[in-house]
C-alpha cells in the first residue's frame, strides 16, 4: 500500500544558503516537535543523486525516477515528507513541475516548493569558493565573475520568476539575509516555513559546511591546480580538504574572500537591475537585495587592511597527512604500497636512461 502524506515539501536550495546545515539537521532527526510526523526519506545527507528524477529532460532520468519512487513507497504515512536537493536550483522549474505531477503528486494532498536565494555579492563569492573547492574553476575571482556574468548565471529574478510561474502559490522564496531569517538562522527559518512556527524551547542545531576563509581558498586553488585526477575524484577530494581545514583550523583564519574595488563595481553594475526587480516583485518593494548590493559595493570601495595569517609548514603537513589518512582508510594497503613502489621504480629507471 502506497504511503500518504499531508504535505510533500521540495526544498530546492539555492546552493550556499545553509542547505547543508538544513539537510544535516533533517538527516540527524533534529526536527522540532510540533506534534506532526515528519519523514526525511533515505539515509543520505540529501537527495541530489536523485534530482534527475525531477530535472532530467524527457527520456532521461529513468533510473533516478524509479529510485525516488521506491524510496517514497518504502515510507510510512506521515504529515510531512521532505525532499531536499539543492541540485534542483538550476533545473527548469516547468519540467520539475511536470515530473512532480507525474511521479509524486499521488502521494500527497499538498505539494510545496521552498526556495532561498542569496544577495548577489554573497552568491557570487560563495559560488567562487565552491567552484574552487570542487575543482570546476581553478582561476582567480575576476575570471570567475566574468564567467558568470557572460553566462548570465549571476541573475536571480528570472530564475525565481520561472519557479513562481511553474508552482504559483505552492512556491515560497526566502531571502538569505540574517535579519530576515527566523532567529537569524537558516535552519530555524526553514522549519518555520515547514511548520508555521517553532517551539520556544527548540534549540537551533549547529551549522555545518561553513564558508572557507581566504587562506583555505588560496591553498585549495593551488592544490586543485597541481593535482591531475579525474573529476569524480577531484570534487570529493576538494570537499574533504575543505572539511578537514575547518576542523583543524576553524576560527583561526577569519578573513573571507572579498572582491577588489574593480571587481565589486563590475558585480554591482551587472546585478543592480536584477536586485531591484527581486525587491519589487518578491519582497514587497523593500530594498533588501538592492540595499545589500549597495552596501557590499561601499565596503569594497572603502577597502579593508590585509590581515591574512600565514599557515605554517607543520600545519600544511598535518592537513595533508589527515587527507591521505582519509583517502586510504579501508583500501587495500598492500596494493597501494605496491602501486607506489612500481611508480617509483619506473621513474628511477626512466631517469637512469641515456639521454640523446
Amino acid at each position: 500500500m502506497k504511503p500518504h502524506f499531508g504535505k510533500l515539501i521540495i526544498h530546492v536550495g539555492d546552493m550556499k544558503t545553509g542547505t547543508t546545515s538544513v539537510q544535516a539537521a533533517l538527516a540527524a532527526g533534529n526536527i522540532p516537535d510540533v506534534g506532526l510526523k515528519v519523514i526525511y526519506p533515505g539515509d543520505a545527507l540529501n537527495h541530489n543523486d536523485l534530482s534527475p528524477a525531477l530535472a532530467a529532460p524527457p527520456g532521461r532520468g529513468k533510473k533516478e525516477t524509479a529510485a525516488l519512487r521506491n524510496l517514497i513507497e518504502e515510507q510510512e504515512d506521515a504529515d510531512i515528507c521532505i525532499i531536499s536537493a539543492e541540485a534542483l536550483s538550476r533545473a527548469m522549474p516547468a519540467r520539475v513541475a511536470r515530473r512532480i505531477e507525474t511521479n509524486l503528486a499521488e502521494f500527497a494532498d499538498e505539494i510545496r516548493v521552498l526556495h532561498c536565494v542569496r544577495p548577489h555579492f554573497g552568491f557570487i563569492l560563495s559560488r567562487y569558493v565552491e567552484a574552487v573547492k570542487n575543482g570546476v574553476h581553478i582561476g582567480d575571482l575576476e575570471s570567475w565573475v566574468d564567467r558568470l556574468v557572460e553566462a548570465k548565471r549571476h541573475l536571480t529574478h528570472d530564475r525565481v520568476s520561472r519557479w513562481h510561474n511553474a508552482f504559483g502559490d505552492a512556491y515560497a522564496v526566502r531571502p538569505f539575509i540574517r535579519s530576515e531569517l527566523t532567529r537569524g538562522d537558516a535552519i530555524a527559518d526553514f522549519y518555520t516555513q515547514v511548520f508555521g512556527e517553532l517551539p520556544e524551547d527548540w534549540v537551533i542545531p549547529p551549522s555545518t559546511n561553513e564558508t572557507l576563509p581566504q587562506m583555505a581558498v588560496q591553498m585549495l586553488l593551488k592544490f586543485q591546480q597541481q593535482i591531475d585526477v579525474p573529476d569524480a575524484i577531484r570534487s570529493p577530494l576538494g570537499r574533504q580538504f575543505a572539511m578537514r581545514f575547518n576542523e583543524m583550523f576553524g576560527g583561526r583564519f577569519r578573513d573571507k574572500v572579498e572582491a577588489s574595488a574593480e571587481i565589486a563595481q563590475r558585480i554591482h553594475d551587472a546585478c543592480a537591475d536584477d536586485a531591484a526587480a527581486l525587491d519589487r516583485d518578491y519582497f514587497g518593494g523593500r530594498p533588501l537585495f538592492a540595499g545589500h548590493l549597495d552596501r557590499d559595493l561601499d565596503l569594497a570601495l572603502k577597502g579593508r587592511p590585509a590581515t591574512i595569517e600565514e599557515i605554517s609548514p607543520d600545519d600544511v603537513i598535518r592537513l595533508l597527512g589527515q587527507l591521505i589518512t582519509d583517502i586510504t582508510k579501508g583500501v587495500n594497503g598492500p596494493r597501494v604500497g605496491e602501486r607506489l613502489h612500481d611508480l617509483r621504480s619506473q621513474e628511477l629507471v626512466e631517469a637512469a636512461k641515456f639521454q640523446d
